[in-house]
């Protein structure tokens, strides 16, 4: 839930740096170490209000990404901070791409903030065959965010469509839910999002029209994908709209065939609606893991193919490596699984251990709580 912003920026200067600059003014440590960055992306990108750096420099609330950049500073030198955020110059093509990196450098902090506490001295940022090298090692990181990751990318999308002028029709709807999904992957994340930048806007903007004078509305297209001049799938959008005692709603149901998989195996379903409530300022927006039973277990299965990926990567840097070698695979545990974390601590170990295989070289797995209500400070297993 955020709050609608007071002022918002129109289309034709959401690439205007000018209108986010003076955001960093009393933001010291954001401009030295990511105005480049930041510029760029305000740039280049289609709607950079959706990475939450760019939100909060445009809204002036950089406060406390300042004072954790001081203490970033403090903690890791200046020189390793330069080389961590030189990284993110380098993306800058889509904002969903930007977000996962930074996610990714934010698991080489929580490494390097783990290894000096156990002992490794004068660490150093490298760029290739890992990411630190200490006096005696070199590790490797990589990390597995969050389990609900992309509906968080479809959720920083909207949010950022929120602040453009012209959108005042999302901001009417303003109650958004993503439910019933199924195989929510990275190929239907990204169709999802593209039908939300360019499609959303003008439909939602003709239902609600439409429903002045109608009890319902319904709209169907498909959009079909090609690569190569083969048909790789297609996208089906329907949409509904229904008003009912002078109360709108709007239900996107959007479904992905892929060429040789089940017939529409991936879908989601989007609804909105128009906030009636004392809380009209605010923008709402729930997806299923919002709501969880606890202690859930984890899923094993999904974890195994994942750690392996990573374990794969480390076995050819570990090859080329001129020092004792560690690989760290940053795990994010959402809430509805903290409890069967806390109390299977020994069997997900030995899953570990059993996952880690006969490789030579020690794995450190960190366990970090996404929110952590039960689950406060991560759990380390060295395997």
């Amino acid at each position: 839930m955020i709050s609608i912003p007071k002022e918002f920026i129109s289309q034709k200067d959401i690439n205007n740096w000018e209108r986010y600059s003076t955001g960093l003014k009393d933001n010291k440590f954001v401009k030295k170490y990511l105005e480049t960055t930041l510029k760029k992306w305000v740039g280049n990108l289609s709607n950079p209000l959706s990475i939450n750096w760019v939100q909060w420099l445009y809204k002036n609330k950089l406060k406390k990404l300042n004072e954790h950049l001081e203490a970033f500073e403090n903690r890791m030198g200046e020189e390793n901070l330069t080389s961590i955020f030189s990284e993110l110059k380098k993306e800058g093509d889509d904002t969903e791409t930007v977000i996962i990196k930074i996610r990714s450098l934010t698991g080489e902090i929580i490494a390097f903030n783990k290894l000096i506490s156990n002992g490794h001295k004068n660490l150093k940022k490298i760029s290739e065959g890992g990411d630190w090298e200490s006096e005696t090692a070199i590790i490797s990181v990589k990390s597995i965010l969050d389990l609900d990751l992309n509906y968080q990318l479809i959720e920083n999308t909207i949010q950022g469509m929120v602040c453009i002028k012209e959108n005042g029709i999302l901001r009417k709807y303003s109650k958004i839910r993503l439910h019933d999904e199924k195989k929510l992957d990275h190929k239907f994340r990204t169709k999802i999002i593209w039908v939300l930048e360019n499609s959303l806007l003008n439909t939602l903007q003709f239902i609600d029209g439409e429903l002045e004078n109608n009890d319902n509305v319904e709209i169907k297209t498909t959009k079909f994908y090609i690569e190569n001049g083969q048909q790789t799938g297609y996208l089906e959008i329907c949409l509904y709209g229904d008003s009912d005692d002078s109360k709108k709603t709007v239900a996107a149901a959007l479904q992905e065939d892929r060429v040789g998989k089940p017939k529409l195996e991936h879908q989601l379903r989007i609804e909105l609606g128009i906030n009636y409530s004392q809380y009209s300022n605010v923008f709402s927006i729930s997806f299923e893991t919002n709501t969880y039973w606890d202690g859930q277990n984890l899923d094993f299965d999904y974890l195994q193919k994942s750690i392996q990926k990573h374990l794969e990567k480390f076995d050819k840097e570990q090859r080329r490596s001129n020092k004792s070698f560690i690989g760290w695979i940053n795990i994010s545990i959402h809430p509805m699984h903290e409890r069967y974390v806390l109390e299977n601590k020994e069997k997900i170990e030995e899953l570990l251990r059993t996952t880690k295989g006969d490789r030579q070289y020690k794995v450190v797995f960190c366990l970090n709580p996404q929110w952590g209500f039960d689950f406060k400070k991560a759990i380390i297993f060295e395997v």
